[in-house]
Order: C-alpha cells, then structure tokens, then sequence
C-alpha cells in the first residue's frame, strides 16, 4: 500500500467516525408537555445534543468565571467583612464604647448563626422560587443597611437586634452560592470555583484589620466601631444595585453568551446530572430529603466541621495580646498572616481536589494541619518563651477553612432536584451556623487562659469528623451499586463513565442515544438512574 493510499484510508477512517459522533451529537430529544412543564428550564435548549469542543468548553468557562465567579467572590468578601468586623471593633474597646457586661459580648458574638438558623426554611423557598438577579441584590442591600445601621448603636439592646437582622439577610448568602455554582459549572470546575469565592474569608480577614487599624487612627469624635460598621456597610449597600447588572440567573439566559453559546453552555452541563434551575417548589423533592440518608450525614459532617474554627477565634486573641504582649493595633495587624493562610489553605485543598478527582481523601488532609496545631495549644504551656510555636499552632488552624468549600462543593455535586437541593444547601447552612454557635461555648471562663477541656473536646470532634468522612463515602458507594442495578433493570449499562468529572471535557450521550436525557427533568439523585456520586 503507497503512503498517499494509506493516508486517505485514515482520513475516511476519521471521517466515519466523525459522522458517527456526529449523529448521536445531533440525535433529537423530544420532551414531552408535561416534562417541559415541570422540567428543567434549560430543558428546551437541550433537545438537541449540541457539538461541543473541549475549546468551547474551555472559553464558555472563562466567560462565566469573568461574569458570575467575579460577582460570587466580590460579594461573598463583603459578607465576610460585614460578619467579622465586629470582632475586630472589640479589640478597640467596643465592649467599653456601649457599655457591655457580664456575658453580652458573646450574645451579640452569637445572635447572627441564631437568626441564619431562624431564615434558613423562608431561604429554601425564596432559592427555589426567586430569580438570582433579583434575589441577590435585594439581600446584599438589606444587610449594608443592617451593617450601616450598627454606626447608630450605643447600647446592648439595638447591637442584638441590628447584628440579628444582619445574620438574618446573610443567612441564604451560601446555599444560593452553592445553587449557582452548580448551574454553571461542571461537577470537575466546581471545587476550585467554590474555592475561589469561599477563600475571600482570608481577605476579608485582611481587609477587616486594615479597616479596624485605620478606624482606630482616625482623628474624630466617632468611636472606632462606628467608623468600621460605616465604611463596612456602606460600602455594601453601594454596590448591591449593581449586581442586578453583573449578574445574569442562569446560562439559558445569560446576556453575555451569544444564543449559540448557551445551548453549548447547557450541553456542557449535562453531564452533571443535577440540573440548571426551576422555579417550582416542590413537596416530593422535600419528602425525599427526609427519608436519604445522605442528609443526616451532610448534615452531621457540617456541624461538627464548623465547631474547630472557632479555636482561632478564641486563641488568637489570647496568644497575639495576653502572652506576647502585643498592642491592640499590633493584635489586629497579626491577623493578615492568618488570613494569608486561610487563602493558602483552601485553594490548595480545592487544586488537589481537583487533581485527583477525590472531595473526601482531600478533606481528611486537610484535617491533619488543625489537628497538630490544637494540639500544640493544648500541651505547651502558655508563657511568652512558647510564643513561636504557639503561634506556629495556631497559624495551622487556618486550614480549618479549607473543609468548608469542599463540604459545599459535595454537598451540592451530590444532590439533584432544584427543590431538593435548595433544601439540603438551607439545613446545612442551618448547621453551619449550629456549629458556630456550639464551638464558642466549649470554652468556658473558669477554663481561662488555657481551656485544656475545650481543645481537648476539639481534637475529638476532629477525629469524629474523619471517621464521618468515611461514612459518607461508603455510603455513596452504596448508592452508586443501587444505582447500577437500576440502570440494568432499565436497559441501561450499569457503568457509566461520569463525563463531568474528566479534566478535559467529553461530551455526552456519544454511545447511547437514551443517555443524558434525564438531565434537564429536574429529577432527583433518587429518581435519576443516570446519577453517579461522587467521593
């Protein structure tokens, strides 16, 4: 055979190919009326298994991350800012400046997770039933003016009351992040963008002690909290209008993708499984949430992983001011580190999540730094001669952080239904904020300066948080076999290679014209045997 010969056989050997994956790529799925009603809305635009190249892929991905990962990291920062800044205002006599006794502090500290705990089922409801573009924006202004509104307070009464109406309107901030992040990127992208908004908490430490430094400096006849919660909220409050602008609901709309671009944006989303958006709650989708057994272990995960945080808020203070001696200005400016690590430590997380294609091996890891810096706060002695490795100890707690994004990004990629999944966001928010209120409480006064029985019940939380992992492993496990006998009695092949966890993207639906249709009928992880989960 002459080498142009050969050269033409392969060429025609391509071109076969090609036609082939070209007519499954073309194969027409015809919704039904009821289907399109209580379906997906991104369901009309996937009818047609549009070509998608891993170029397209690539480009539509940066769009998004320019357009809506932009927006998510802006706002998430400001809820950050506005949450934390009143610990950094206590460090320049706050406490003094309106008059606080007795335990007041910790009831201002704690009456935010209350009021988030308070929202959660009214914010399920608005997730499902509200526009992004509206929702958004209207939440962001309500709590800078709940932030603003601090600036008036001088006493214990109105700083509840404006710190609970604070937490109140943050209280839906994550779960509608993890909905977002969902209906735009696939399962492989969403750790790292997950990563890239939730890591703005070590900016928003930063930025809060740059803010309290310069507040404190400041020749006026306000107090320094006054000018922080000012600057803070209004800041907020100016921005919030124009997120209506930046941000746009979902890919089926969006204005700055051509119409081209958004059927190749849902396409490329198919492969998840867990829809883009609906606007019907539905009751079915929350009698399912009762009866999975992935909602109590999610749920349990949440609350224990967000106990060991609350060590650096206590220990921090106590380390950088009672034994180094540092000044108040000093304390606070010793927080960048902190928040330098915090930053360091989820998107390192989120990169070898994404590396290695595994939430749960990532999270055990990131377990360990924490583990040996409370434990080094509970066996050294607390004397100024210990003060590096103390400070070493407490520096490693910053990767506390770093399981909180990857707890949302599994929570979310494992979850289908709209309904559903706005629920299971909703009450692990709520158990994200039980965490936050359990953690400050393990540290009693009589246990002052060292709280030996608080980091020691710590350390045990944290191990019962690996064994955790491992349960809820196992059980997805469990749920993928179910769900490989479901596909065999359906005709189906009981393996399916899940598409949107591959590095590079692969479209679906090349090798059976029946696959990937159920991704857009805003179908449950239950009633979708094209569901694979992943750990």
């Amino acid at each position: 055979m002459t080498q142009d010969s050969a050269a033409k056989e392969q060429q025609e050997t391509v071109k076969q190919e090609h036609s082939h994956v070209e007519s499954h790529l073309h194969h027409k799925f015809n919704p039904t009326q009821k289907e399109l009603k209580d379906g997906d809305k991104a369901l009309e635009l996937s009818a047609d298994h549009v070509v998608v190249t891993e170029a397209d892929s690539r480009r539509i991905c940066r769009l998004n991350d320019y357009h809506i990962l932009s927006a998510l990291c802006l706002i998430y920062w400001l809820q950050v800012l506005d949450k934390n800044i009143i610990g950094v205002t206590a460090v320049f006599n706050l406490k003094k400046d309106i008059h606080l006794v007795g335990n007041e502090y910790s009831t201002i500290s704690s009456i935010g997770p209350y009021a988030q705990i308070a929202a959660q089922p009214l914010g399920a409801y608005l997730l499902v039933r509200f526009p992004v573009r509206k929702l958004v924006p209207i939440l962001v202004f309500c709590w800078g003016a709940s932030m603003a509104g601090m600036t008036a307070v001088t006493d214990f009464k109105g700083m509840v009351a404006a710190r609970f109406f604070l937490g109140w309107f943050e209280a839906s901030c994550i779960p509608l992040f993890q909905i977002i992040t969902v209906a735009w990127y696939r399962r492989a992208e969403q750790p790292i963008r997950v990563a890239a908004w939730y890591g703005t908490n070590g900016l928003g430490t930063i930025a809060g002690a740059l803010i309290g430094w310069g507040a404190s400096h400041a020749h006026t006849k306000l107090h320094t909290y006054q000018i922080a919660f000012m600057v803070c909220g209004l800041l907020t409050v100016i921005i919030s209008p124009m997120l209506y602008f930046w941000l746009d609901n979902s890919p089926v709309t969006a204005r700055f993708l051509s119409e081209e671009d958004r059927a190749k944006s849902v396409e490329r989303l198919r492969a998840n499984q867990t829809g883009m958006v609906n606007y019907e709650f539905k009751w079915a989708h929350i009698q399912e949430l009762a009866i999975d057994p992935k909602t109590y272990l999610f749920a349990i995960l949440t609350v224990l992983s967000n106990i060991a945080p609350n060590v650096s808020n206590t220990f921090g203070p106590i380390i950088l001011s009672s034994i180094a001696g540092m000044s108040p200005s000093n304390t606070v400016l010793m927080n960048i580190p902190f928040g330098c690590m915090q930053v360091v430590a989820i998107l390192s997380a989120a990169w070898l999540s994404y590396k290695i294609n595994s939430k749960s091996i990532v999270f055990a890891l990131s377990t360990i730094p924490p583990i040996i810096g409370t434990a080094l706060l509970y066996t050294l002695p607390h004397v100024k001669s210990n003060v590096g490795p103390l400070l070493f100890g407490y520096y490693l707690l910053a990767f506390n952080f770093a399981v909180q994004p990857l707890t949302y990004a599994w929570v979310a990629a494992n979850t289908a239904g709209q309904t559903k999944k706005a629920a299971l966001v909703s009450l692990c928010a709520a158990c994200s904020s039980a965490g936050n209120i359990i953690g400050p409480n393990l540290f009693k006064v009589k246990d002052a300066p060292n709280y030996k029985p608080a980091l020691a019940g710590v350390l045990g939380i944290t191990c019962a948080v690996l064994a955790l992992i491992g349960m809820v492993v196992l059980t997805l496990m469990w749920l993928n076999k179910k769900k490989e006998q479901e596909r065999v009695k359906n005709g189906k092949p009981a393996k399916l290679k899940d598409l949107s966890m591959s590095h590079g993207f692969e479209t679906a639906a090349i090798t059976d014209d029946s696959l990937g249709e159920n991704a857009f009928l805003d179908l449950t992880d239950f009633a979708n045997d094209e569901m694979v989960y992943v750990y």
